[in-house]
């Protein structure tokens, strides 16, 4: 082979590559075998935990795992962290509003609450073990945010805390509708994008992005909640999945590459629904991204995504109603292309070698 026809396919893949790159994202459905609706989480290991027949529940590797309670009939899991402990909540025995719990090395333990305020629920927790949730009185009237490490819970100020990332930082939402974020001790309040009304933080990544809505008023419209990204003291409407000619989004999470992944109707089987994924500054309904694994599923809610990109979601199926399902980013074509690039290129080379004159001595 020429070293002119190789460089011409090397120049020809590449050519292709290039647009490949900017190829929407597609990705192959898996599906659970439970619903785990309200909510969920994934972690790096692919772990997912929710709640199935009023029980938290873990799914690891196709085994289903019923985690129990704490002595009541319900529970309910939340969040997980990378060394599989799970935070959620969940009823006792004494009638009452339900406890926070930490499951670790196959046992649950409740956390408490503080006082006067008798009800405690755990919506977040980071790889070193710190919690982070929400204390609340007997009849949920009033709820304070808390972070709990080494058995201490600590009070940080009113509404509740929903998520932490490694370093300790905490975002979630004050009782008078104001996102914050709690770091080294201190409060900050990350305002509303120009022209929004409240906002409301629900996930932090590694980097410090947070990941949160704001209620808009587009034109010739009512209050609507739209997206929004806060890093570095700046807060950035981004919009949201078109839905009866306004854009709506609420997201659930952020990995710590920046993509978030959200709903725009937190109920399944409610009507303005559509999950959708924000990545590389584009805006997607997760809906029209699925391969052909996704014939007969419908989407609706998207709970979370982890570092790979994997997505946890939930939506019916036209066999079996509502369905937790796995979204595993399918590789693009330009991953396959570069590596055809490297074989021209070895090819190439070896051509050479034996095309080299022989030297004798």
């Amino acid at each position: 082979m020429k070293s002119t026809t190789i460089a011409a396919i090397a120049l020809a893949i590449a050519t292709y590559a290039g647009r490949a790159t900017h190829a929407d994202p597609l990705y192959h459905v898996t599906y659970l075998g439970l619903s785990i609706y309200p909510g969920g989480a994934i972690n790096n290991l692919g772990q997912v935990v929710g709640t199935s027949n009023s029980q938290a529940v873990l799914y690891n590797s196709g085994q289903v795992t019923y985690l129990g309670t704490l002595g009541g009939a319900i529970s309910g899991a939340e969040a997980l962290n990378n060394v599989g402990q799970i935070v959620g909540q969940s009823t006792t025995p004494a009638a009452g509003p339900g406890e926070a719990f930490l499951y670790s090395g196959g046992t649950m333990t409740g956390l408490g609450g503080q006082p006067g305020y008798p009800g405690s629920q755990a919506t977040g927790i980071n790889d070193a073990g710190t919690i982070v949730g929400s204390v609340s009185t007997s009849n949920g009237g009033a709820s304070e945010a808390f972070v709990e490490s080494g058995g201490v819970m600590t009070i940080i100020g009113t509404g509740g805390a929903s998520g932490i990332n490694a370093s300790g930082q905490v975002v979630g939402t004050t009782s008078s509708d104001q996102a914050f974020l709690y770091s080294g001790g201190a409060v900050t309040y990350l305002g509303v994008p120009p022209g929004g009304s409240q906002s409301y933080a629900t996930a932090i990544n590694n980097s410090g992005e947070i990941a949160g809505y704001s209620y808009e008023k587009p034109p010739g419209s009512g209050y609507v909640p739209q997206a929004f990204i806060y890093s570095d003291g700046v807060i950035q409407n981004i919009g949201g999945i078109e839905i009866g000619n306004v854009l709506l989004a609420i997201p659930t999470s952020i990995n710590n590459l920046g993509q978030i992944v959200g709903d725009t109707n937190g109920s399944l089987g409610s009507p303005n629904r559509a999950p959708f994924l924000y990545t590389g500054g584009s805006m997607y309904n997760l809906d029209n991204l699925l391969d052909s694994s996704g014939a007969g599923l419908s989407l609706e809610l998207a709970y979370g995504i982890n570092d790979s990109g994997t997505i946890l979601a939930e939506g019916m199926t036209t066999a079996n109603g509502y369905q937790a399902v796995l979204l595993t980013p399918v590789p693009e074509p330009s991953t396959w292309v570069m590596l055809m690039i490297g074989a021209a290129a070895l090819l190439a080379c070896g051509l050479r070698k034996r095309r080299s004159p022989v030297t004798h001595a």
